[in-house]
């Protein structure tokens, strides 16, 4: 899948969603750009970086497939010319088994993330 860096300039394009892992557990947020593949029914959305005021290396995303908004938590190392990501844990409120298909998507735009964050000299790998 082709995934960009995207900034929405629609109204009609634009998804409302509801957190649902702390620290902003029941927060409504719409986001305005994000990740997002070719078709533009798969986003990815960064809204955290752990608790308030404390940096970490866990990073909050919104990934909405299909339709389907699950909240992300994704854990982040760098280590030798490399940065990797891990999946920590994902939170979705519909009861949605998630597919193969739908671990590569997620993979494939944390990977595009990565790239943005830290250009496209550094390796960039997930576990997912």
């Amino acid at each position: 899948m082709a995934f960009k860096r995207y900034r929405f300039k629609e109204d009609d394009e634009l998804r409302t969603y509801t957190l649902t892992m702390s620290p902003r557990n029941g927060e409504i947020i719409t986001p305005k750009g994000g990740i997002v593949d070719c078709e533009n029914d798969i986003r990815l959305y960064c809204y955290g970086n752990g608790p308030y005021r404390e940096p970490s290396n866990e990073y909050q995303f919104i990934f909405d497939y299909k339709g389907v908004a699950m909240n992300v938590n994704v854990g982040k190392r760098v280590e030798d010319y490399g940065v990797y990501y891990k999946l920590i844990e994902i939170d979705k409120k519909e009861e949605v088994e998630i597919t193969g298909e739908m671990k590569e998507a997620l993979g494939d735009a944390i990977r595009v993330y990565g790239t943005i964050q830290y250009g496209e000299d550094v390796d960039i790998y997930t576990e997912i």
